[in-house]
């Protein structure tokens, strides 16, 4: 007989073997539909790294921020991260996955401007429009696209 966990909240760090330029992640699950709070080490800005879930993850209706902790509802399953700044100025760079072939969305703080693609990650193709696009603070990408996203504005 399997027993519901309670709030499931891990903090990974990444192995020694990792590339610099991966972040920590925070997962945190909503189990059964049920509202959790993961606390986090992040100091700026939270954004979904990964989703693991088949429910949809928005930010604000399923999950959101508050300093310290992100917090997930409605069986949204994620591993976040913090948003890096690529430089003093403040522009952020988002790799959002399409993973299996399925529609993923990830957080776009509108702030920053519209996205563009910078750099396409994956063999499958990146086409707005088609495989990936913008609209009210988050970016889609589907049919395998993967790919590096930002304002273009980089030094």
């Amino acid at each position: 007989m399997r027993h519901a966990l309670p709030a499931i909240c891990l903090l990974f760090g990444l192995l020694a073997v990792a590339p610099a330029a991966e972040a920590r992640v925070v997962r945190c699950e909503s189990i059964n539909d049920r509202y959790r709070e993961c606390p986090t080490p992040f100091q700026s800005r939270v954004v979904v790294h990964r989703r693991l879930s088949n429910a949809e993850c928005r930010e604000g209706r399923s999950w959101g921020q508050r300093r310290g902790l992100v917090w997930v509802d409605r069986g949204c399953r994620a591993e976040f991260a913090e948003a890096r700044n690529s430089n003093a100025s403040g522009n952020t760079r988002v790799t959002c996955s399409s993973i299996d072939d399925r529609r993923q969305t990830c957080a776009w703080d509108s702030r920053n401007g519209r996205p563009m693609l910078l750099r396409t990650l994956s063999r499958a193709s990146c086409i707005e429009g088609r495989s990936w696009g913008y609209r009210r603070n988050q970016i889609w990408v589907d049919r395998g696209c993967r790919a590096q996203f930002g304002t273009g504005r980089w030094n």
